[in-house]
């Protein structure tokens, strides 16, 4: 698995704290590990993008939890992963989804002529009929370290994906 950011050394404890697609290619989480490797803890338990903010003594840090359809939720928590206050919920976010009747993003694979497995995320109209044929919005970008397919919110591009599908448009991305 890829460790995809490192947070630091708590010297204090000899513990290590850094995030990795360990779980899925599409998502991140935050762990902590001995400098000796071992007792390696899973520190974020939802399942999506997860990524920490440390103080300088590691005592506390926010937590930044987002996923393909849930919009970026913040908090701060000690040092024994215990919540101590809530800093933004964008509760709002999910009454506008439910106000619009916005559509799930959906994962899906494949595989390619060549054998290799490819990920994607989808977005149906809401009135999908798959024994219709749909107009395909391809949304996609192979830049250098330009993962687009994972389980993290997509700011404010999703809003214009959502208007798509509610113009009859299945909007798809593909991870190459």
């Amino acid at each position: 698995y890829d460790v995809t950011s490192f947070y630091g050394l708590d010297e204090k404890k000899g513990l290590i704290y850094y995030q990795s697609a360990e779980v899925s290619p599409l998502e991140r989480h935050v762990y902590s590990v001995k400098l000796n490797g071992k007792s390696k803890k899973k520190i974020t338990k939802q399942a999506g993008t997860n990524s920490a903010s440390f103080n300088n003594t590691f005592d506390y840090y926010t937590l930044n939890h987002s996923s393909v359809n849930k919009v970026n939720s913040y908090n701060v928590y000690n040092s024994k992963h215990k919540l101590v206050r809530k800093l933004e919920d964008n509760k709002a976010y999910a009454s506008l989804q439910e106000k619009y009747n916005v559509q799930p993003v959906e994962f899906f694979q494949f595989k390619t002529s060549e054998d290799v497995t490819l990920n994607g995320w989808m977005i149906k109209p809401a009135d999908f009929d798959p024994t219709k044929k749909y107009p395909v919005f391809m949304t996609q970008y192979s830049g250098p370290g330009s993962q687009q397919v994972t389980d993290s919110w997509k700011g404010m591009n999703y809003w214009w994906y959502q208007m798509l599908a509610q113009q009859g448009y299945i909007v798809v991305s593909v991870d190459n």
